[in-house]
């Protein structure tokens, strides 16, 4: 039967511009049947119909019927819509990261619905439009998971902010998501909020106050903290509560009076159906592609504060299954993960909750000493998601799922990251995409302009990929960054940065966002963990990540190290790709797919430079801080540039031209047609260095890239990278020599590559004709197939 409270809720969604859809949504989750939903927007239809003024003409009445026929259709194509979209056709979104909860997108596509053959049921108490804030600490300075825990189980209707209370205060994140998510309704706990909206939850009977009934609960040992956060990532994803032992009484008759079923898990005391906390998570990867790594420890060790807490809280809002391990380290990790991966569980998703204090996803060291480009010893860091994520154990540091890092200061800054993604949809009011490269190298013009043209971003192929955005800017300088900064969907800044610094914009000087901005760092050790800061410690030092976090960013996508700098109009191929999709696909599928690993697994397991590797730096990988899953707000039609999983179609025939280079031995190449002097310039300068050679253009495709070797019988001559580039052409083909001898001209033959492509497989060659001779002005010419196919693991 519908309600008042019913009525108001809708009439406010529909005024705040709310779908229809979206709201019914909201609160089928929260237990209303569809005939009370659709009877209730019927009212509020025709109140506001009703309330139209008495000076309308009489033409008002034609009006009244035809906005009832209207609403008939649309209430009429919402069922429809929903028995075919989320019935007939579930199986077929089920790993597509689109909104189907206005309050929680993306993790109600679930059809893990039932348990010990009954389909759950439950119905939320508490106001749809509602938001937590639970202080960590309890008056007496104990830590209280447990009440978190409970409230954790709403995580698919509500926001849960946790304010770190113990010693400083740490509430500047949890209270700025409060503006951008605007609730109805505060219930805080354990914190004082001074707010109209602001309830204050009793510690009793917690559960009373979140549900009006339920036909199951889970019931968790209250002594055993690492056992109950499965216990209730498991209650999170029902959506059902969860008590801890030993019940109180209030309790006991709460459960009675809703002839609820009880399910332990790691406890049998007063159980209906029991279950180990192995067989709950076996239970929750049958409909799960999300897995989450945490750690137990974390409760009481103040280096490492606490983020556990709130690992059932991404849990529930991603359809996730947690991995808690205990003391974890490299291997440790590693070994957890291939044993939770078997037995069918494939997770397309990794994500690691904590700081690298507590959870080491970095590691220092790890890659030998003194290898490419005379690295500094004392920045070499390794991502450790990326090998956890190799869980197929294939012997290279290619992930086989996308990975991803919740974590910030402390656990406030963590908790407000999870809200901030699992809520974006309603929270982000933009869609303003805005790039800034403060630094070019190259042509000094280009320098000399840099204020007025970013040469990275502001050429072809990117007015291309990002035509379609609304409000897309080149920015001009810091101040108007950090203005434009505040109201942006996604800001892409490549150019010089260290660990507290972004350009020029240093941390003190990061905004805060009005609107949940993801930001891509292109540039050198952006999230480089060196002093990064917890709340107990100096913060004089951070990473610039955390800072971004903490005021206000969804998340925040760079390097740990040293990174290729690309900040001129010849770079920058990968990371425009990464852009590209990661605007059109979950970010975290958008980095998987440029994850560039094996050089990484090849200096490790031998010391020695891969002679086969890419010429970046070796440690430039970029890693994700915020959640893979993510899909960002931005106004496209533009598809990714994957043809199938990570293969790529390039057709040489039909659209390509021949362009001519001027390549120099080991200092990297000219494009005659950009720079015609400096062709001439070289070649008539250097003669036994430089040499002149065509090669096809891409007229019309993204970004690609290939990494092709050349070797003699007793040694290594030289390495040639073809980079291909979109429209404006291939950026890079560097050859690389050493000064000894040089074998005589030849096609060298690099390799077949094959590829199913519907009916038919093809496998082409790829030749390519080198001079290593006198180096004079002879052109060359590199012989490529019809077309090249070219698979993005190396």
């Amino acid at each position: 039967m519908i309600s008042e409270e019913l009525i108001n809720y809708i009439r406010n969604e529909v005024n705040r511009g709310i779908g229809k859809n979206e709201i019914k949504n909201t609160l089928r989750n929260s237990g209303w049947s569809e005939t009370d939903l659709d009877e209730a927007i019927k009212v509020v239809m025709l109140q506001s119909i009703n309330t139209i003024s008495p000076s309308v003409p009489k033409t008002s009445h034609k009006k009244l019927a035809i906005s009832i026929l209207f609403l008939c259709l649309i209430l009429g194509g919402s069922a429809y819509a929903y028995y075919w979209y989320f019935t007939k056709n579930n199986k077929a979104t089920s790993n597509k990261n689109t909104s189907t909860i206005a309050n929680a997108p993306d993790n109600q596509n679930s059809g893990l619905k039932v348990l010990f053959n009954q389909e759950v049921k439950s119905k939320s108490a508490i106001n749809p439009s509602s938001v937590f804030m639970l202080g960590v600490s309890s008056e007496n300075g104990e830590i209280d998971w447990k009440t978190i825990f409970e409230v954790s189980s709403i995580s698919k209707i509500s926001p849960i902010l946790l304010v770190e209370n113990k010693g400083k205060l740490d509430d500047f994140s949890p209270k700025l998501f409060i503006q951008q998510y605007s609730p109805q309704k505060i219930y805080t706990y354990n914190y004082q909020y001074d707010d109209q909206k602001s309830e204050k939850l009793q510690a009793d009977n917690i559960n009373a106050k979140l549900y009006s009934s339920s036909n199951f609960v889970v019931i968790s040992n209250g002594e055993d903290y690492a056992s109950s956060i499965v216990a209730a990532s498991f209650a999170a994803r029902f959506n059902i509560p969860i008590f801890f032992t030993p019940l109180k009484s209030e309790e006991r008759n709460l459960i009675k009076s809703w002839s609820a079923k009880s399910i332990g898990i790691g406890v049998a005391e007063n159980a209906d159906h029991t279950l180990t906390v192995n067989e709950a998570n076996d239970l929750l990867k049958k409909d799960s592609d999300y897995l989450i790594l945490t750690t137990s420890d974390d409760l009481t060790k103040t280096s490492n504060p606490r983020f556990s807490l709130v690992a059932p809280i991404l849990a529930g809002g991603r359809d996730g299954v947690i991995l808690n391990v205990k003391n974890p380290t490299r291997e440790s990790v590693k070994q957890a993960v291939s044993q939770a991966t078997q037995n069918g569980f494939h997770p397309a998703y990794l994500v690691s909750v904590g700081n690298e204090n507590n959870f080491p996803f970095l590691q220092f060291n790890i890659v030998p000493q003194g290898t490419l480009y005379n690295q500094d010893d004392d920045h070499q860091y390794f991502v450790n998601l990326y090998y956890w994520a190799d869980y197929n154990n294939s012997n290279e540091y290619v992930p086989d799922a996308s990975v991803g890092a919740i974590t910030g200061y402390s656990v406030s800054d963590a908790s407000s990251l999870i809200a901030r993604s699992l809520f974006y949809e309603k929270i982000s009011k933009s869609d303003k995409v805005i790039t800034w490269s403060p630094y070019s190298s190259g042509d000094p013009a280009l320098r000399q302009n840099a204020a007025k043209i970013d040469p990275v971003l502001n050429n072809d192929f990117t007015k291309k990929y990002l035509s379609n955005l609304k409000d897309y800017n080149s920015l001009a300088d810091k101040t108007t960054v950090v203005t434009e900064l505040k109201d942006s969907s996604v800001f892409v800044y490549s150019g010089h940065s260290w660990r507290n610094i972004l350009g020029n914009i240093s941390v003190t000087e990061m905004p805060v966002f009005n609107n949940p901005t993801f930001i891509f760092a292109f540039g050198c050790a952006v999230l480089e963990p060196w002093n990064p800061g917890t709340l107990e410690a100096n913060r004089g030092s951070p990473i610039v990540g955390y800072e971004a976090i903490k005021n206000g960013a969804v998340g925040l996508l760079g390097s740990a190290e040293i990174s290729f700098v690309a900040s001129d109009l010849y770079f920058g191929s990968d990371q425009r790709m990464l852009v590209q999709n990661a605007l059109t696909m979950p970010i975290g599928q958008g980095q998987f797919l440029t994850s560039r690993m094996s050089d990484a697994y090849f200096l490790y397991t031998t010391g020695k430079q891969n002679p086969e590797g890419n010429n970046y730096y070796y440690k430039s990988y970029n890693y994700l801080l915020g959640d893979p899953k993510l899909k960002l707000k931005v106004t496209s039609n533009f598809t990714p540039n994957i043809v199938t999983d990570n293969r790529i179609r390039m057709d040489f025939e039909s659209k390509s031209k021949l362009e001519k280079f001027v390549a120099v031995k080991g200092g990297g190449y000219t494009m005659c047609s950009v720079d015609e002097k400096s062709c001439s310039d070289l070649l008539r300068d250097r003669p036994r260095d430089a040499t002149e050679f065509n090669f096809p253009i891409l007229l019309d495709s993204y970004v690609y890239s290939a990494d092709l070797a050349f070797e003699s019988s007793d040694s290594f001559y030289g390495r040639t990278q073809l980079r291909f580039f979109t429209e404006d052409k291939i950026r890079e083909i560097n050859t690389l020599s050493d000064s000894g001898s040089k074998p005589e001209p030849t096609y060298k033959y690099i390799g077949q590559y094959c590829f199913d492509f519907g009916e038919k497989k093809y496998c082409p060659n790829l030749l390519l004709y080198l001079h290593y001779g006198s180096m004079n002005t002879q052109t060359k010419e590199i012989s490529i197939p019809k077309y090249l196919d070219l698979n993005f693991v190396f």
